[in-house]
């Protein structure tokens, strides 16, 4: 679908977290009108003019994260198969594809559109090869551009993290359609036997030959070790909070 001439790293993630941020910055109805909007696409060109894309929510974070990757020419791949379901535990993923097993960018978002759930976020916390992972609470690590997954079978991206801790997210839905959220208790988070709460995007690489390693979970830097987001309570400077209050102090 491109030609990968650049690696992930650091700065590339910056630059991620930003183009999300602005892009979401106007309300938009869809994905694809946001995408063809030069004002807030800050990657946008010609060929978005007439750009179709469908996606709810379990394919937004993917399809961010491909279209992202081709206009900067990174590598980028996906888990095309899970053993499981949305809502079944002891998921795993399976089958890898990438941009080289496609002709353009259209099919390879056709791709996750018929292939994508929210059960591709369904892993137990110390899961590896998963396309991301359980991260820390702290401003550095739940930016732009993060997942949050509700294990009762939704989906949202972080769009903006304010300056007092609130946190914003972009929705998609089944009717192709997009919302804006905030975070707060509606949003379940589970067990970590489920995955639930902020996932951050597992650093991937590609060599000469068109071969995928993934970070490990330790070697990832902001994965939640500590197991801090499945306490089914804090404290923090003397006060007793639950998850939802705690996420937002610590932010």
């Amino acid at each position: 679908a491109w030609i990968a001439k650049q690696q992930w790293n650091d700065s590339y993630e910056a630059e991620f977290a930003q183009w999300v941020e602005h892009l979401f910055s106007k309300k938009a109805s869809t994905l694809a009108a946001c995408l063809k909007n030069p004002a807030t696409n800050t990657l946008y060109s010609e060929e978005d003019k007439n750009r179709s894309i469908y996606s709810d929510c379990a394919d937004l974070p993917f399809m961010l994260r491909a279209y992202f990757s081709y206009k900067k020419k990174l590598p980028f791949s996906f888990t095309s198969s899970i053993s499981g379901g949305r809502y079944t535990n002891g998921n795993t993923p399976g089958n890898r594809r990438s941009f080289l097993n496609y002709a353009s960018f259209s099919k390879l978002a056709n791709a996750i559109t018929n292939n994508i759930h929210s059960g591709f976020f369904r892993f137990f916390w110390t899961m590896e090869k998963t396309d991301t992972y359980l991260a820390t609470i702290s401003r550095d690590s739940v930016v732009p551009g993060v997942v949050y997954y509700d294990p009762n079978g939704h989906v949202l991206v972080v769009s903006k993290v304010e300056a007092d801790g609130t946190v914003w997210f972009v929705d998609g839905h089944p009717d192709n359609s997009l919302t804006s959220k905030r975070f707060g208790e509606y949003l379940s988070r589970a067990s970590c036997s489920q995955g639930g709460g902020f996932r951050r995007w597992r650093h991937q690489e590609a060599d000469s030959n068109g071969k995928f390693s993934l970070s490990s979970n330790q070697a990832s830097k902001f994965y939640d070790a500590g197991k801090s987001q499945c306490q089914s309570k804090y404290k923090v400077d003397g006060f007793d909070l639950n998850y939802h209050q705690w996420v937002k102090r610590m932010l």
